[in-house]
This record gives structure tokens, C-alpha cells and sequence, in this order.
């Protein structure tokens, strides 16, 4: 009788293993793809602000209680902290843009961030790079916003070429 209740176990056990497998495979996937679309939409945020300028790219794709860290400065807090930072500080002398290098995002899939390099080349055709990293959430329409966004210099400078 034993060996009876084995025989119709163990199969619906091994199912129940393998379906978990699946699905855990299946996540996975899901995940993966999250990711690719998050480095795709850092992407189009670095060619909109190739096109359009940092400051119009930038207020695009922030969200409301962004955070903004900078060097040398208290973090700028809120989308409507940036709309007036800008305001004062036009974009027509440089254009920045950005090379996502890497995105990853929660379990959820509502969370997550990319790093990467980024470029500044003014119209004098000075230059300098370095590198950031940018945390990402969806918004309750499904789009992915950056809630903060830091950066550092170094790579190069206008300095280091002469």
C-alpha cells in the first residue's frame, strides 16, 4: 500500500517541482526584458537631450519628486525645483548625452537603475566625461521616471586633452 501511495505521489510532486521551475524561468525572462526596456528608455532620454537640449530631455523624463545630486551642493529636491533651476540656466552653450552601460530592476519590475558614461561638449568644442547612475520608477501609467540622478567627472576633462 506504501509503495501504491509512492508511485501516486512522487509524480505530483515532480510536476509541482518542475512547474515552480517554469515559472521561476519564466520571471526571469520577464525580468530580462524589464531591463532591456529601462536601458532602452535611458537611451531615448540621452538622444532627446541630444535633440531637444538636457534641460526640455530632463524634464521629460523625471519624475514629480525627483532628486537631483550634484557636486558640491545640497540635493535639489522636486521636479518643480528643476523647472525653475533651468529656467535660469539654459542649455544652448552645450549638449550632454548618455551611454547606459547597464540596467537592473526589482522583482517587482517597478523599480530599478542604469549607470553608464556620459559626454558634454560645448560649442567651443570643449569637452568632459564621466560616468552616473539613475534610479528609475514606473509611473502609475507604466513609464518608467528617474526619482534620482547623480553623476561624476573624470573620465576626461577639457584639462586632461591639452
Amino acid at each position: 500500500m506504501k509503495n501504491l501511495i509512492l508511485l501516486i505521489l512522487l509524480p505530483a510532486v515532480f510536476t509541482a517541482c518542475s512547474q515552480s521551475k517554469n515559472r521561476q524561468a519564466q520571471q526571469s525572462l520577464n525580468l530580462d526584458s524589464v531591463k532591456q526596456v529601462l536601458k532602452q528608455t535611458d537611451q531615448a532620454f540621452s538622444d532627446l537631450s541630444n535633440v531637444k537640449g538636457r534641460n526640455f530631455a530632463f524634464l521629460e523624463y523625471m519624475d514629480e519628486h525627483v532628486t537631483m545630486l550634484r557636486a558640491n551642493g545640497m540635493p535639489l529636491v522636486g521636479k518643480d525645483t528643476m523647472q525653475k533651476r533651468f529656467a535660469v540656466r539654459p542649455d544652448t552653450g552645450f549638449t550632454l548625452t548618455w551611454s547606459p552601460m547597464f540596467a537592473d530592476v526589482s522583482s517587482g519590475g517597478d523599480l530599478g537603475y542604469t549607470y553608464g558614461t556620459w559626454l558634454l561638449v560645448t560649442t567651443r568644442k570643449d569637452s568632459s566625461e564621466g560616468t552616473y547612475c539613475s534610479i528609475w520608477k514606473k509611473d502609475s501609467t507604466g513609464k518608467w521616471k528617474f526619482v534620482l540622478d547623480t553623476g561624476n567627472e573624470g573620465l576626461k576633462s577639457a584639462e586632461e586633452k591639452k
